[in-house]
């Protein structure tokens, strides 16, 4: 049988089941977090930051690793690893290029 145009198809979504504690948890660090950046910007924005660098050399770090799995988008699975591992080392080796970062998104 085939479908006409002028038959719907009618798709269903998942409700997504995530338990409410997680979300007040999500909420109570989003709150401690703003009053810290209130009360000591810079050194939570350094922090932040610095967090956000750990992320990026970690994840560099698995993007050059998974090529061993699969390899599959060779070139970009490398480029971004070792940018990834790049900009990763660069937060920590400059102690101020939280701020370059952060003129950078600006």
């Amino acid at each position: 049988m085939e479908q006409t145009a002028a038959e719907h198809v009618v798709v269903e979504y998942e409700i997504l089941q995530v338990p409410w504690w997680l979300i007040v948890l999500e909420g109570i660090f989003a709150v401690i977090i703003g009053l810290f950046l209130l009360f000591s910007p810079v050194k939570t924005t350094i922090t932040l930051v610095q967090i956000l660098g750990i992320f990026w050399l970690l994840g560099g770090a698995l993007s050059i690793l998974s090529l061993l799995v699969d390899r599959e988008n060779l070139g970009w699975k490398l480029l971004s690893g070792i940018m990834g591992i790049l900009i990763g080392l660069l937060v920590f080796v400059y102690p101020l290029s939280p701020f370059v970062v952060l003129a950078f998104f600006l």
